[in-house]
């Protein structure tokens, strides 16, 4: 149903309303930032419909803020890539029409298996995490013109899902340049300079993938550009790619 690509990355939290949330989540009591008012658990967006869920304030509101409005500008000024009857239908209803990218931020996933702790282990938790959340969420429904990122701290792990739609826009190529070139942001650290270098890394990858979808820039000028900086020689590697009955799971490793 949808693509998904993921790159090994370089105390509980008390809600105003409803129980504390935990520093380890599943997908299904991950909360939903687009429906602030129902589940147990909150995104910390003071009850607000949002494109971020920070539950365990990996960054500061401030900067959530920030990021959300970048969010808010794909999903009103990118082209809507679903059917005829789905954009009218959008436009009529005062929704966006664009494509929908997310962010969902968390401190640590609860493991399929407790203990194994091995990169292929982590990278199947990690799929397995994005493949149930992505229905949970319903961003793009039955279009799926959606662009979900997920970062987990712990295990200091970045995966982006892609839906059918979205990939037709972001190709292979794009995405591997895109968070080979972001990758350097993120680290288990949490001291204020890893906190302000987990916001500048999430403002790339938003902002890259912000060209590609509002078209400011092509596949094309990408290609360039990594030529360009790699002499002419791809410099994400090594790159493993498995194919896994409806997805792809692409992980780049330092």
């Amino acid at each position: 149903m949808f693509s998904l690509y993921v790159v090994l990355a370089a105390g509980l939290v008390t809600v105003a309303i409803g129980q504390a949330n935990p520093d380890r989540w599943s997908p299904s009591d991950y909360p939903n930032p687009r429906m602030p008012n129902s589940g147990s658990y909150s995104c910390l967006r003071k009850q607000k419909k949002s494109y971020i869920c920070d539950p365990n304030t990996l960054i500061s509101f401030e900067d959530a803020n920030m990021l959300d409005k970048d969010l808010e500008r794909i999903a009103n000024n990118s082209r809507c890539l679903c059917s005829a009857s789905e954009c009218n239908r959008r436009q009529q209803n005062k929704e966006p029409r664009g494509t929908r990218m997310a962010v969902a931020l968390m401190q640590e996933m609860k493991r399929e298996v407790d203990g194994e702790d091995s990169d292929e282990k982590r990278i199947g938790d990690a799929q397995s995490f994005a493949h149930r959340l992505y229905p949970n969420w319903n961003l793009g429904g039955e279009c799926h013109d959606v662009v979900l990122l997920i970062y987990s701290k712990h295990e200091n792990v970045l995966y982006v899902a892609t839906g059918p739609a979205a990939s037709q826009v972001v190709s292979n190529m794009d995405l591997n340049r895109i968070l080979a070139d972001s990758r350097q942001y993120f680290s288990s650290g949490n001291d204020e300079n890893s906190r302000r270098k987990l916001k500048e890394g999430l403002q790339r990858l938003i902002n890259d993938f912000k060209e590609h979808l509002t078209g400011q820039k092509t596949n094309i000028e990408y290609r360039i550009e990594a030529q360009k900086s790699s002499g002419k020689r791809n410099t994400v590697q090594p790159i493993i790619l498995m194919t896994l009955a409806i997805s792809f799971l692409l992980q780049i490793f330092k």
